[in-house]
């Protein structure tokens, strides 16, 4: 059980940049595991690649980080840190689509047997 009055801090030292490159990188990894977990076929990533790369998830992330946030009482630090949170999404969101760009082409490319 978690005590309901405890705090935690965490305390970030890297730059703005380094973040966005982390989550980018983070999401080229992600997108490459959910591939391989789902064992999606060329269709199946070019969907994933569309609904990615539109900002149809990125909407949903902000809409469900909003929902977490006003039920707990925090809709002002959801709009004080919206920038930084939609900027690491949408750098999430980039990596992953660029892995299923990736894996759409190389399955294109591949000889069929």
């Amino acid at each position: 059980w978690f005590e309901p009055g405890a705090v935690v801090a965490h305390h970030h030292l890297s730059s703005f940049s380094d973040f966005l490159r982390e989550r980018y990188s983070r999401g080229i990894d992600f997108g490459l595991l959910r591939a391989e977990w789902s064992r999606l076929d060329r269709v199946g990533l070019a969907k994933f690649l569309v609904v990615t790369a539109l900002p149809i998830r990125l909407a949903r992330i902000f809409a469900l980080v909003a929902g977490h946030s006003f039920r707990a009482g925090c809709a002002r630090d959801y709009f004080a840190t919206f920038p930084v949170m939609a900027a690491g999404h949408a750098a999430a969101l980039a990596g992953e689509a660029v892995a299923y760009s990736r894996l759409v082409l190389k399955k294109s490319s591949s000889p069929r047997p």
